[in-house]
């Protein structure tokens, strides 16, 4: 797991893109700030920037993917966690790319912050898809 939300400038899930694009994760800003800025077509990023929603997610990958041959799609699946009763925390796969995509970034979402993580099974024992357990 790679936290990359160390600032107050709401890029969280930009900088998880820019790693996953190559960027260092200790130099990720400016990829990071030009990937937000294409997409809401802006100048500069305002000091007020917001989250991108995980609802979003799908207009993201639509536009990072536009013009790119579909051998080379972005696909991102997204893991939330949650506590059980007992303290065991069980990872849910909420929203999960199709199949035959090959680049696929998998991110996690805690309380709107999106983190990079590079091998689920390496970060918990356990992980299920919300629609089949």
């Amino acid at each position: 797991m790679v936290s990359l939300d160390v600032y107050n400038e709401n890029l969280c899930l930009w900088r998880c893109l820019a790693v996953h694009r190559g960027a260092h994760t200790d130099r990720c800003t400016k990829v990071a700030q030009r990937l937000a800025q294409s997409f809401y077509k802006l100048e500069a990023i305002p000091p007020n920037f917001r989250k991108t929603s995980p609802d979003e997610l799908d207009k993201v990958e639509a536009h990072l993917n536009e013009g790119s041959p579909v051998s080379s799609w972005l696909g991102i699946r997204v893991y939330e966690p949650e506590r059980l009763v007992g303290g065991e925390v069980v990872w849910h796969l909420r929203i999960n790319p199709n199949p035959k995509l090959k680049n696929v970034l998998t991110i996690g979402v805690y309380e709107g912050h999106t983190f990079l993580i590079k091998d689920i099974a390496k970060l918990t024992k356990t992980y299920a898809c919300i629609h089949c357990g």
